[in-house]
């Protein structure tokens, strides 16, 4: 048997002893939506102005297997060439093209930026579901400070109008846990379908799935477990026979993905980093008000020892593990924040109570509440104030990404804009029949997503002699620092990149010139 519906509730309810007087109280939701405002604001501002890349696999494992699908052209990575991933994530961006080239749309910025905006939608879900994750855990004060903790992160800034799978999941988990926290049953399945529907957008969310529901078992909580369960066997069904329907096979994006990894440990060529890899990437990507937020975890631990299990052995699992990327943690990235502001505003109360305890009658409820709430209002200003001024100064090293120097002081707004642009201006003449980008691999472009042509795309890499690609292209796109091939006229420049243009066709392409990356990209 399964605890009464009042005593469920009651497992996760704010502690009444711990004083939060405004724990009964619904947060206001003009609050709420000033704070997703805020939120949404830059998000939206760097999904149409920024059309540089962080890293490949925000084009390659998205946006161009969809470009792919709809367009019948792209390149594919080892990962859609060994069917080592799911379809379910670039299938959701071919569908929301596949409607935007119905109704008429055929700007390659426009199409990317209209996938970009889907992804800001879905971090904003994520920032709500962390306001109601903490205000369901610590009450309405706890809702608003995680919100504007999720609102200034600054990893969730950088990634959150990127096109990654971590940003998508990191979401739908945050959904999870919040209707995980309430209880009710059907609300219960629909968490369990939405954990293993986040497993196809990044296998390692098994880890939350599961730690969610040891959680239900150690609580004695069956049926809700049995719901649980259910959602997720469902979710689980869902994505074997889309893998059934694209891969030929039920779970073979999965089994592939564990070969690769685990069996022939080939993700160590794109580099290892040691164990406190996240620590420091923590620190230098977040600096001071990473502290915060551990000390708001660690205090949150009596209040969601469930949770915070989960989130801190998500972590400790990653740091085992030798290829590491900083993005790899934003799955869990909403809850921790989520307890992090239940945690502080426990140690906050606690102050409070020190300081009023000298004062008659009960000691949370001595002076307004403007002045109650000020602490919090305090902290989590200034928190978010100092984590924007990191965004701003973000660079690739901060974020984990190049340790080298010269590389690593790179900016990560607007990196490589400039050919990405260019790409999209060159695949917009008619008399396009192959275009050079010299100055950059194509791994580290938007790729044909950005080009939108289905002409010869070449780069260095393509041939001994740079020379020899010349007839194979009538357009060329160069780097800053790559000097003009004779023949070609400047047309626009964009950042430092220069479209430029020769009269004449161009020549078959050989038949070894391929659309498949098989090699860990590199800068």
């Amino acid at each position: 048997m399964g605890f009464p519906a009042v005593k469920q509730r009651q497992m996760v309810a704010p502690t009444p002893g711990l004083g939060h007087d405004d724990a009964a109280l619904p947060l206001d939701w003009r609050l709420v939506a000033m704070i997703l405002v805020a939120a949404a604001v830059p998000r939206v501002a760097l999904a149409i102005k920024d059309q540089g890349i962080f890293w490949p696999d925000e084009i390659f494992q998205s946006l161009e297997q969809a470009h792919r699908v709809v367009f019948g052209y792209g390149f594919i990575p080892w990962e859609f060439q060994d069917g080592a991933r799911s379809w379910l994530f670039p299938g959701a961006f071919a569908l929301l093209w596949k409607a935007a080239a119905t109704v008429g749309v055929r700007s390659a910025i426009v199409l990317v930026v209209l996938a970009k905006l889907s992804m800001v939608v879905v971090a904003l879900l994520g920032v709500y579901a962390t306001i109601r994750i903490a205000e369901r855990l610590g009450g309405a004060t706890a809702g608003a400070l995680a919100g504007l903790l999720a609102a200034t992160f600054p990893a969730s800034l950088i990634f959150g109008h990127r096109c990654m799978t971590e940003m998508a999941s990191g979401s739908a988990l945050a959904v999870a846990v919040w209707l995980w926290l309430d209880g009710d049953r059907r609300r219960m399945f629909l968490a369990g379908l939405l954990t293993s529907l986040a497993i196809f957008l990044r296998y390692q969310n098994g880890l939350v799935a599961l730690g969610l529901l040891v959680a239900l078992l150690v609580s004695s909580r069956r049926r809700e477990a049995i719901a649980f369960v259910a959602g997720g066997a469902a979710g689980l069904l869902g994505g074997a026979i889309l893998d059934w329907i694209t891969w030929g096979g039920p779970f073979h994006s999965l089994l592939a993905y564990l070969r690769y990894n685990l069996v022939e440990g080939r993700s160590a060529a794109y580099g290892v980093s040691s164990w406190s890899y996240y620590l420091e990437t923590a620190w230098s990507s977040t600096g001071v008000s990473s502290l915060a937020i551990a000390a708001g975890v660690i205090a949150a631990w009596g209040r969601a020892r469930a949770l915070a299990a989960v989130a801190i052995a998500f972590v400790a699992v990653h740091s085992l593990v030798p290829h590491k990327e900083y993005r790899f943690l934003m799955s869990v990235v909403p809850l921790l924040l989520a307890l992090s502001a239940v945690g502080l505003q426990t140690l906050l109360v606690r102050l409070h109570r020190a300081a009023d305890s000298i004062r008659k009658g009960d000691p949370l409820l001595v002076g307004n509440r403007l002045r109650r709430h000020l602490p919090a209002a305090v902290v989590g200003v200034t928190m978010s104030a100092l984590m924007v001024g990191k965004v701003v100064d973000a660079t690739f090293a901060s974020t984990g990404q190049w340790s080298d120097q010269a590389d690593g002081a790179k900016s990560v707004w607007h990196h490589s804009e400039g050919a990405n642009l260019a790409l999209a201006d060159t695949g917009r003449h008619n008399d396009l029949c192959g275009v050079l980008l010299a100055g950059l691999g194509a791994v580290w472009s938007g790729g044909f997503t950005y080009l939108h042509r289905d002409v010869p795309f070449l780069t260095l890499e393509n041939a001994a002699s740079p020379g020899d690609l010349l007839p194979l292209a009538n357009y060329v796109i160069l780097g800053p620092d790559v000097e003009a091939p004779p023949g070609y006229v400047a047309l626009r420049e964009f950042r430092g990149w220069s479209v430029r243009r020769r009269d004449g066709g161009c020549v078959p392409p050989p038949p070894q010139l391929t659309r498949l990356f098989n090699d860990p990209p590199r800068p």
